[in-house]
């Protein structure tokens, strides 16, 4: 009987124009006691126009006693079926008899789509039809239709925009990079480093496929009314490394503007094979093209020619001025804290500036908003353990990470009596903690300490440590603009003792301390144009040297270089713009400057710039400003499209460094100073 209501299913959907309740409704007189239901239709088609539809199996044990005189057909009906299973449909002069569901014969508005009908709510109709509320929650995420706006027949616009954040199923942290695609208009977006996205689509239905790197591909089939939000959650999947490549970058290093853009996700890392059983971001880094190690010993970079002091290094925004533990052996990120990791060897955008080589930004996770949990892990010379879990379950949560070396016993292998005599370790902490206020509001606080440590047989002890901290506020004005807003203050010292001979002990030391602040606003004007806007200010403050004795029979003279001081500040603007399908531009305006500022003098040299050479000295009160350098910074990226399957890109930039780093590298030692600019040593362009 299944394809004989199947038939009268699809016969009733293509009828155009049917009721439910006909006005010239047939009476019947019935008379039956305790009867089959078989005897009550023989009766009704006997005396009437009525023809029945019905699967006889479901109602051979019914019994049926009704007693009516000239009464309507529906008044029988809904007598016979009171408090049952069973429905019945009549049109025209058919009655359909169903078991759960009943027979729709009107069509919904909007079904033909015509001028005046954007848009339809057949497919909503249809959904609702076949299943309750309760099958609806049985069903997987695919399968449901998801309705955004209030539900019409008359669906107003011919378009509308769907935001919201796509997350992490198991942990609820954002999925950065995520592409949701409409398969019937070809346009999709990503998400950003926040797992927010915005989609113009067409009103009505739509299936939306979500993929990311390491996740499950999913279907989302969404009924748009008008704009709103949709979150989406994907389950993590881990492929090999080499597939990952392959099958999921291709798409977007073809048709995506961006060019130099390395992205790499933590549980892809973790399957590069790596020394002392520790995965290293910074080492995972040094195999991508383009980049090669500083020399041995070392975890600075040289990306495409560049020297060290040329890379920004940003975790969670604040700036990392040495990134090595213990003789350049390990980074300073612990693995189990770091999500992904982002590196602009070109095209870098407007909103990142201050260094001419490349940037790369270090991005921890939130930590798990479900439930508590934890990790670690013990290798040849370190050990780390990280916990993480909900402070308010799907709100706020929590990740605390630390990790130390034991080293001391591998140097006491060494066939060397110097190394033998020498001592090294590092430990570091991480704190992060986020907070989703609403749906419009959330709070994130990240914190980092490092502290390293070594003495070379036995005399010089070296020790340096990075402080950092970050408070960022993320906020969406409208459906539209988003904005972030966030403060960092970074931290790099380091001391060299040496007391060996107490004649001549003392400590050498240096500080660099940096205060940023900043503004970044997304705009998505339409699916041609999205808008970046944003403001930032950074505060130097360096205390280039000191030396200071050490014991009372020290002869070290104390000595102290004059402090500096300066403002780096910067405005920016660009514009990601679909000229057609196969032309995308981007193009972007950074103006930055720089002003130093006093206390301090400033010498005027005759010729070479030595202490010999000075001609006159002129001396700045506090605040004063000294110097400004300024000038604008452009960004240029294009994109053409010659096949699905190949495009050409072009980039173009121009960049400013206003703090330099002045390095001995014959040494591994942690002596490495930067300066700022000033009326004698010019930024580099």
């Amino acid at each position: 009987m299944a394809h004989i209501y199947l038939r009268f299913f699809l016969f009733a959907l293509i009828l155009p124009v049917s009721t439910v309740f006909a006005q010239n409704e047939e009476r019947v007189t019935l008379n039956l006691n305790d009867g089959k239901f078989s005897q009550l239709v023989e009766k009704i088609e006997a005396q009437s126009t009525y023809h029945f539809f019905y699967d006889p199996h479901q109602f051979d044990s019914t019994k049926i006693s009704v007693n009516v005189s000239n009464e309507k057909l529906s008044v029988v009906l809904d007598s016979v079926f009171f408090n049952t299973p069973s429905n019945y449909s009549i049109d025209k002069h058919n009655v359909y008899i169903t078991t759960g569901k009943e027979l729709v014969f009107e069509l919904p508005l909007g079904f033909f789509n015509d001028e005046n009908q954007q848009g339809n709510t057949t497919a909503a109709a249809l959904y609702d039809y076949m299943y309750t509320n309760e099958q609806k929650e049985k069903l997987s995420d695919s399968e449901k239709i998801i309705e955004i706006g209030p539900r019409t027949n008359r669906i107003k616009t011919p378009r509308a925009t769907v935001t919201g954040f796509v997350r992490n199923a198991i942990n609820g942290e954002p999925v950065i990079g995520a592409v949701i695609y409409n398969e019937t208009t070809k346009t999709g977006a990503s998400t950003d480093a926040h797992g927010y996205y915005e989609l113009s689509i067409p009103t009505g239905r739509n299936d939306l496929r979500v993929s990311c790197v390491g996740m499950n591909t999913s279907i989302r089939k969404v009924m748009l009314y008008s704009s709103g939000k949709l979150d989406i959650e994907l389950k993590e999947y881990i492929t090999p490394l080499k597939e990952v490549i392959v099958e999921a970058e291709r798409g977007a290093n073809i048709t995506g503007t961006q060019m130099g853009l390395e992205k790499m996700d933590m549980k892809i890392m973790k399957q590069v094979p790596v020394a002392f059983g520790e995965t290293d971001v910074l080492k995972v880094v040094l195999t991508l093209p383009g980049v090669q190690s500083v020399g041995e010993s070392s975890t600075g970079l040289n990306v495409r020619g560049g020297t060290t002091d040329q890379n920004l290094i940003l975790f969670d925004d604040a700036t990392i001025f040495n990134s090595a533990h213990l003789f350049g052996f390990f980074s300073t990120f612990n693995p189990d804290v770091v999500k992904d990791v982002e590196l602009y060897k070109s095209g870098v955008p407007a909103s990142y500036g201050g260094r001419l080589s490349s940037v790369m930004e270090v991005t921890t996770r939130e930590g798990n908003k479900k439930k508590f949990g934890g990790s670690g892990g013990i290798g040849l010379v370190t050990g780390r353990l990280t916990l993480e879990g909900p402070i308010k379950k799907g709100k706020s949560s929590f990740l605390i990470g630390g990790r130390t070396t034991y080293s001391d016993w591998l140097l006491a292998k060494v066939d060397d009596k110097n190394i033998q005599n020498s001592n090294g370790g590092f430990y570091d902490l991480n704190l992060h903690l986020n907070n989703e206020i609403n749906e419009k509001n959330t709070i994130d606080l990240t914190g980092y300490y490092s502290d390293d440590r070594f003495r070379l047989n036995n005399d010089t002890l070296y020790t340096y440590n990075n402080v950092n901290a970050t408070l960022k506020w993320k906020h969406t004005f409208k459906k539209k603009l988003f904005g972030e807003f966030s403060t960092s203050f970074s931290e790099y010292g380091y001391k060299v003792s040496s007391n060996s001979n107490p004649t001549y002990a003392g400590d050498l030391a240096y500080k660099l301390d940096q205060v940023k602040a900043k503004g970044d606003f997304s705009y998505f004007a339409n699916e041609k144009n999205t808008f970046n806007f944003g403001v930032n200010v950074i505060r130097y403050d360096l205390q280039p040297g000191s030396r200071t004795p050490f014991g009372s029979t020290s002869i070290v003279t104390p000595d102290k270089i004059q402090e500096e001081q300066g403002y780096e500040s910067a405005l920016y603007v660009s514009d990601k713009f679909e000229v057609s399908d196969a032309l995308s531009l981007s193009f972007g305006l950074r103006y930055s400057m720089f002003n130093y500022v006093g206390p301090h003098d400033i010498y005027t040299y005759q010729g070479a710039k030595s202490e010999s050479s000075i001609m006159d000295t002129t001396s700045y009160g506090k605040g004063s400003l000294i110097k400004t350098y300024q000038g604008p910074e452009y960004r240029l990226s294009a994109r053409y499209m010659l096949s699905d399957a190949s495009s050409v890109k072009f980039s173009l930039q121009r960049m400013r460094q206003y703090i330099h780093m002045l390095s001995n590298t014959a040494a591994i030692s942690p002596t490495d100073i930067w300066k700022l600019s000033d009326p004698n040593i010019k930024p580099q362009i």
